[in-house]
C-alpha cells in the first residue's frame, strides 16, 4: 500500500518473501523504502505525477509503466490501482503484475504482422476475408487495385461486393455462394 505521495507504507501481500520485493530484486524492507519514483524506469518517471493526479480525481488507475530492479534491468508491469481511506488517510492500493510475456508476445505478433503485410505485398496477392458470424467483410488494398479501385472507392461489405457483380455472372454465382453456405459444395 502506499501514501497518496507515492510512497510505500506496507505490502499486503503477507507472503514471505514478498513477491514484489522479487520481482524488483529487493529485500522487503528495501522496498518499503523507495518511492514509485523510485521504482519505475526513468522514461515513466516523469508520469508519476501525472498518474498520481489521476488516481486522485478520478478513484482508480490502469496503466502499463517500465520498473527497475535493483540492478538496473527493466520489466513491464500493468498497474492496477485504487484510492482507498483508512481512518481519514488516503492511500492507494496498488497492484502490480509482470507484464512482460504479454509484451514480449505483443512484439512478435506485431513481428508476424509485419512479416504477413511484407509477404503479401511482394506476392502481389489480393485478400479479402469475410466473417460469416459477424458479417463483417475485408477487402485489401491490393485486392481493390486488380479491381482498378483506389482503397478509398470500395467500402468494405458484402453489399458492395454483390452489387458489383457482372450482371451475367450473378445468378451463378450467388448460387454457389449460397450452396457453399448450405454446406451442399465445398467450393
Amino acid at each position: 500500500m502506499q501514501d497518496c505521495a507515492g510512497s510505500f507504507v506496507t505490502s499486503l501481500v503477507g507472503a514471505s518473501p514478498d513477491p514484489a520485493a522479487i520481482a524488483h530484486g529487493r529485500t522487503l524492507a528495501e522496498l518499503l523504502e523507495k518511492s514509485l519514483a523510485d521504482l519505475v524506469t526513468p522514461e515513466d518517471a516523469g508520469r508519476v505525477p501525472e498518474w498520481i493526479e489521476q488516481l486522485l480525481s478520478d478513484g482508480a488507475l490502469r496503466c502499463d509503466a517500465g520498473h527497475a530492479r535493483k540492478d538496473g534491468s527493466r520489466f513491464p508491469v500493468e498497474v492496477v490501482a485504487r484510492a482507498v481511506s483508512v481512518d481519514g488517510r488516503r492511500f492507494a492500493l496498488v497492484f502490480n503484475r509482470d507484464s512482460s510475456a504479454r509484451v514480449e508476445l505483443q512484439v512478435a505478433l506485431a513481428d508476424g504482422n509485419q512479416r504477413h503485410e511484407l509477404a503479401v505485398q511482394a506476392s502481389g496477392v489480393g485478400l479479402w476475408d469475410w466473417d460469416l458470424e459477424t458479417s463483417q467483410v475485408f477487402f485489401g488494398d491490393e485486392w481493390k487495385a486488380q479491381l482498378g479501385y483506389a482503397p478509398d472507392e470500395f467500402p468494405s461489405s458484402y453489399e458492395e461486393w454483390e452489387q458489383r457483380l457482372h450482371p451475367d455472372d450473378r445468378a451463378a454465382t450467388l448460387a454457389s455462394l449460397q450452396s457453399f453456405l448450405d454446406g451442399r459444395s465445398d467450393r
